[in-house]
């Protein structure tokens, strides 16, 4: 069948973050994909094969585009805003899909109400008030007990009010009325349920339910805000429920017309029955589709395309019934978001997780389901366990806000998650090579943890090359650049893992905001200084952090007639989190662009390539050429039979080979430092060994003060104890000329001829 989607059409209204695994799905079984948002910088763009910048809720607009571009199918997907226009177009243009009419019914919470009591399905008593004249009707309804109040309109909990007592009325009609397009406000009564609130998917196709699962939303248990922090499938549902549930879907279909497609739905079962509470004619959001998949087997994702075209899906035996629970990331208070982690003892499992937001970004507090921070699932051992788990998933989850609005560095994290978790399982199997490898890089020893930071022969940076620019009355920040060609972007000194070799931990930890970095594109284009650069290298701190900040700055560094002709991006996190390679990472590397994307990584030794982090360089290698640094540290790779086997896998890997770095001088890690005399021996030792491809042999090169310098015959004019003289061929003039606000430091000087020498510290002898 899934030849039956080549050269098919399909129109996707939106392109968030939860309707992207929709966008890839129908890519992956040979549709050509339109999305259309009036935000062409939402993920999903990046994925399709166009975009259209049109509101997914503009009909008329959608209508034309949909007859110019001759489409075959329309949908929507894990969001409420477009369904009618789904169900306008698809009828305009005489495509598979669901009645106008149905669609407004199943939109609308008033409507939906009227139509339960009409059928004689279970509802609670309700009353639509207008405005501010009509509440004394729905104040009657108060002589029954609490009621909710709401947005006919709108989801997410948005809008929504426990009603306690007469006074609260007021209020609550303007907090609904708000939040709602039309103005209705719906107040109903509140039914008291005997067990955790149902959810769940149906997927229905030639007016029959196919296929349906049932869970349950949780809420987190010290928030006075009731919005589902998660879910749980399969539920805790014996068979008089889900009969139940089926009978009111199957004439939900059957009466509204219905043909093909889903439905997700929020219930209720009290004393007095099931009740449907919220439904919307399309697929769960939080990531409900995938949630069922991992619970069940089946694809509740590729079953809405199928429906979207009118073809049948093959609905075969639920092949699986694995418990899982989900967990809505989310913070109670406003602040920096600085990072979440698993504690260790449930990291294993995790079956999946994603980030909407970003390191850095502003967070608030989680009192309607647009505040989410992300999703992670985890699998239990039963359906017992798994609502057990939702009691103390919190005490499981890490999260890190800084309500202080500053971003935090990581110094106090030595080792991401990913890589702890791998050394416990070192050490559970004694692996000791692998145990040395990792400690080393990651932790502390013992005899350097006092090292004074102050001590003259450790250096604080790499090099000082900050580029002080003005554009537009604002001072520029997060530029550096010491060549002719090449701008360094700094948007975030964060990271996932401070390694004891790198000098960034000794960084200010800042980020960048998408209005710095619109300024930096300006700048970029607009300065005369800067007419001479053909590359940028975005580095930090990892970039890969805020991938949609990044993919924000280069859109518009591409809109304009840029000179840039190679953007590198340097990050380390598909050896520090792999998972981390997520649709954010690869929607900024399949994206489109006048330059040319490549990406730095550095990795120290072979061990480092655990499957996982194989498999996100393979992720990545998909759509840019990758190159390696890799640092010479002692007791780690200095050695030539641990140099080949890393040369060799990253030949394998596809990845480039490009410097081999001397560790520089930096307090904490003096003991991983070689010596010159050594790197040479190694270098000379592993490019001579014929034990390795041509095309991976790297270069030797030492990061100073001014820059860095690959060693060559001649480069070592003069040795004073532990430290040497290396001459550079890098203009003093022309380094005035390419960033003004560059000093000469005091370990460099200038030669007759205008050229750079540099001192540089050796290891001590």
């Amino acid at each position: 069948m899934k030849n039956s989607f080549k050269f098919k059409r399909l129109m996707f209204l939106g392109a968030t973050f939860y309707q992207l695994p929709a966008i890839q799905k129908a890519k992956e079984l040979g549709c050509s994909v339109i999305t259309v948002s009036k935000d062409l910088t939402e993920i999903g763009h990046s994925f399709s094969d166009m975009s259209l910048n049109i509101s997914t809720t503009n009909k008329e607009d959608i209508l034309e585009a949909a007859r110019l571009y001759k489409i075959d199918a329309i949908m929507t997907y894990a969001a409420n805003a477009a369904v009618e226009t789904v169900s306008y177009v698809a009828e305009k243009l005489n495509l598979c899909g669901n009645p106008l009419g149905s669609a407004k019914i199943l939109q609308d919470k008033g409507k939906f109400r009227s139509f339960q009591k009409e059928i004689g399905l279970p509802c609670p008593d309700f009353c639509i008030v207008h405005s501010v004249r009509d509440l004394d009707k729905a104040k009657e309804l108060l002589s029954k007990g609490e009621l909710v109040s709401k947005p006919v309109d709108s989801g997410g909990s948005r809008g929504q009010t426990i009603i306690k007592k007469v006074s609260d009325f007021d209020d609550a009609f303007k907090h609904a009325q708000e939040n709602s397009a039309s103005g209705d406000v719906i107040f109903e009564e509140k039914i008291e349920s005997t067990m955790l609130e149902l959810d769940g998917d149906v997927f229905f196709q030639n007016g029959e339910i196919a296929f349906a699962l049932y869970g349950h939303n949780y809420f987190k248990k010290k928030s006075v805000h009731k919005v589902p922090v998660g879910e749980i499938f399969p539920g805790n549902i014996d068979k008089r429920i889900k009969d139940d549930l089926d009978k009111q879907f199957s004439i939900i279909i059957k009466k509204l017309n219905l043909t093909s497609g889903c439905i997700n739905f929020d219930g209720l079962v009290s004393k007095d029955g099931v009740f449907i509470v919220d439904i919307a004619l399309r697929n769960g959001g939080n990531y409900v589709p995938k949630m069922i998949e991992i619970s069940s087997g089946f694809n509740m994702t590729e079953a809405s395309i199928y429906a979207a075209f009118g073809f049948t899906y093959d609905v075969q035996k639920q092949t699986r019934s694995t418990p899982v629970v989900s967990y809505v990331i989310s913070s109670d208070q406003e602040g920096v978001f600085n990072g979440f982690r698993v504690k260790p003892s449930m990291i294993d499992q995790v079956v999946f997780e994603h980030l909407i937001v970003e390191i850095s970004d502003i967070v608030y507090p989680f009192d309607t389901g647009d505040k989410t921070l992300g999703v992670v699932a985890f699998k239990l051992g039963s359906i017992a366990e798994a609502i057990k788990f939702t009691d103390t998933v919190e005490d499981y989850i890490e999260l890190d806000i800084d309500t202080q609005k500053r971003a935090k560095g990581t110094a106090g994290m030595r080792i991401s998650p990913f890589i702890n978790n791998k050394l416990t399982i070192a050490i559970k199997n004694n692996d000791k090579k692998m145990q040395e490898v990792l400690k080393r890089e990651f932790y502390l020893s013992a005899t350097n943890q006092g090292a004074d930071k102050k001590n003259e022969k450790y250096v604080l940076k790499h090099f000082e090359a900050s580029s002080t620019f003005e554009f537009e009355g604002h001072k520029i920040i997060g530029l550096e650049r010491l060549y002719r060609n090449v701008l360094v972007v700094e948007p975030i000194m964060q990271c996932f893992a401070n390694c004891r070799h790198c000098c960034r931990q000794n960084y200010l930890p800042f980020s960048l905001s998408n209005e710095d970095l619109s300024r930096i594109a300006k700048c970029i284009l607009n300065v005369p200084e800067l007419k001479d650069l053909r590359e940028l290298l975005i580095t930090g701190g990892d970039p890969l952090l805020v991938p949609t900040k990044i993919m924000r700055f280069l859109d518009e560094l591409a809109q304009n007639d840029t000179q840039i002709k190679i953007v590198r991006i340097a990050s380390r996190i598909p050896i520090h989190q792999p998972s981390a390679i997520n649709s954010n990472v690869l929607a900024l590397f399949k994206r489109k662009y006048p330059f040319r994307l490549e990406m730095a990584t550095q990795v120290n030794h072979s061990l480092e390539l655990f499957p996982e982090v194989k498999e996100a360089f393979k992720l990545i290698r998909e759509y840019v050429v990758i190159y390696n640094q890799t640092v010479l540290l002692a007791g780690i790779n200095n050695n030539i039979p641990d140099l080949i086997d890393l040369c060799n896998e990253l030949r394998f890997l596809g990845i480039e080979n490009h410097y081999i770095f001397q560790c520089v001088p930096i307090k904490e890690a003096d003991e991983l430092r070689t010596s010159i005399e050594e790197s040479l021996m190694l270098i000379r030792g592993l490019t001579t060994s014929g034990l390795i491809s041509g095309r991976s042999k790297p270069q030797l090169a030492l990061l100073t003060d001014v820059g860095k310098i690959t060693l060559y015959e001649g480069s070592i004019i003069e040795r004073k104890g532990d430290n040497i003289l290396l001459q550079t061929n890098y203009s003093y003039k022309d380094r005035l000329k390419w960033n003004p606000s560059w000093q000469l430091p005091v370990s460099a000087q200038v030669d007759k001829a205008g050229l750079l020498q540099v001192w540089y510290k050796d290891k001590s002898r």
